[in-house]
């Protein structure tokens, strides 16, 4: 009797671990280039057609750099100026809806390379690992570029 359940069991947790994988999905990155100790950032599209929500933990990048953070652009009103200024605040992780798209994109959502060690030219391209809660890790390949056309 123990066979006969424990075998379904398995088959049903390996399935379900391969089709978080398979049906989250990263396109479209890119990233502007930046200088030597200066800071650049990341752009992507997630593409989660899974039925089950999932969450960005973290990015590591190829390149050496004082660290990369996720980061959402916002707008705040400043009430001692009285305008209105754009900041950017640090995010411990983004949540991925099920069957949603969540753009990183400028004056969005974006992953910050800060401190730089060497220069990012246009037209080269680094390497990203996207950390999910659920789907595990991605691996992209990121082109240098100054307004995302590859």
């Amino acid at each position: 009797m123990f066979k006969k359940l424990i075998i379904p069991i398995i088959v049903v947790v390996f399935v379900s671990a391969c089709s978080s994988q398979e049906t989250l999905s990263v396109e479209n990155a890119w990233a502007r280039p930046g200088i030597s100790g200066g800071n650049t950032a990341i752009y992507f599209q997630v593409n989660n057609e899974a039925g089950e929500q999932d969450s960005l933990e973290k990015v590591s990048v190829s390149i050496n750099a004082k660290a990369v953070e996720l980061h959402m652009t916002m707008m705040s009103h400043d009430s001692e100026t009285d305008q209105d200024i754009m900041k950017m605040m640090k995010q411990e992780n983004v949540e991925i809806p099920a069957n949603s798209i969540v753009n990183f994109e400028p004056g969005g959502l974006h992953v910050m390379v800060i401190g730089l060690d060497n220069g990012l030219m246009e037209n080269n391209q680094i390497r990203a690992v996207l950390h999910f809660a659920i789907a595990g890790e991605i691996e992209i390949l990121v082109p240098i570029s100054m307004d995302g056309e590859n």
